[in-house]
């Protein structure tokens, strides 16, 4: 067992290898700003677009009374451009609390991040989880607002992501990438959170729908301090990726096949809790595809921990979906691991 741990650590440096080399972390402090900014013309006319019902599954107008909400401020990996984050602390706490980080996707146009998991980290909140939902570089309040009038006449909130694809240039060109941004703000994110008084340092998780879900995955392979990760429409594989020559966004792309693929990664989250929820008709994080290439080789190193019920693949009949039963299923993987409510 003691080769096969060395294997993985030796592993996982590999992939932070190739993810580009980024500046140590120092102690990290954080600056409370305004709790509310008003919403750009742009920003507002997306929301109507997509309609009521479907914001509504994401962002909330209204934050509840059970919890604090603070809009925080802490440095980032790219200079000049900090973190800007949600901070949820439920009220009445007694004693320190488990936490989990909220990680947002893709949103049309770049125009927002963190509001994107407002449904998600209120429900966690209300449930007594402290929430951190940043805004992953180059989304929300992070976003190059110079594109926002192309990305709203090129479709109404289109899919170009250009303020993503130039930054992955510029990173790109120095030898970094977008996905070892995200990992390395993901683990000041953690340094955060396991700063604050009312956080238990050991009980951190992680979760996201779709880049968020992909984040989920990264962060939880990279950084042994994620106790638990609940992901849905995250899971992919590179080789069929790269295979399939899909037109995707681009933030998650790095020389990954060069180390492994999502089966080693999926390997480095043992023998850590980790769910899977993906849909029969997505068509990167393919669930059946994902069923019988990805899940039982990840599977051989939680074999090896012993921890096969802790890693678990949910398969439902939809597409690249995140609906309120998945998003049940996930709350109830956090308490079951973070809170011991099995």
């Amino acid at each position: 067992m003691a080769a096969w741990n060395e294997r993985q650590e030796k592993l996982r440096h590999r992939f932070l290898e190739v993810l580009g080399v980024f500046p140590e972390r120092g102690p990290v402090s954080y600056e409370v700003l305004d709790t509310s900014y008003p919403r750009t013309e742009i920003q507002q006319k997306y929301l109507e677009f997509l309609g009521p019902d479907l914001v509504s599954n994401y962002v909330l107008d209204d934050e509840p009374a059970d919890y604090s909400r603070l809009r925080i401020r802490y440095p980032g990996g790219v200079e000049g451009q900090p973190v800007t984050a949600y901070l949820r602390t439920p009220r009445g706490l007694k004693g320190k609390a488990p936490a989990v980080l909220c990680l947002h996707g893709h949103v049309a146009g770049c125009f927002f991040g963190k509001e994107w998991t407002d449904v998600t980290a209120s429900e966690l909140a209300r449930r007594g989880f402290v929430t951190l939902a940043p805004d992953m570089f180059p989304f929300g309040e992070r976003r190059d607002a110079s594109y926002d009038a192309f990305e709203w006449e090129n479709g109404r909130g289109s899919y170009h992501f250009w303020g993503e694809r130039t930054w992955f240039q510029t990173l790109l060109l120095r030898g970094q990438t977008l996905q070892g941004l995200h990992v390395w703000e993901l683990q000041r994110a953690i340094d955060v959170l396991q700063s604050l008084d009312t956080v238990d340092p050991t009980r951190v998780g992680a979760t996201g729908m779709s880049g968020g879900g992909v984040n989920t995955l990264w962060i939880a392979a990279m950084d042994g301090r994620v106790a638990c990760a609940a992901s849905c429409a995250g899971v992919q594989s590179y080789s069929r990726l790269a295979q399939a020559r899909h037109r995707v966004a681009v933030w998650n792309l790095a020389p990954i096949l060069t180390v492994g693929d999502t089966p080693d990664l999926l390997g480095l989250v043992a023998p850590r809790p980790f769910l899977g929820i993906e849909g029969v008709g997505d068509r990167d994080f393919a669930a059946l595809y994902n069923q019988e290439h990805v899940y039982p080789l990840a599977g051989e190193a939680y074999r090896r921990a012993g921890a096969e019920d802790r890693l678990v693949q949910r398969i439902h009949d939809g597409g690249h979906d995140y609906r309120p039963e998945h998003r049940a299923l996930i709350m109830e993987w956090l308490e079951r691991w973070l809170k011991g409510t099995r």
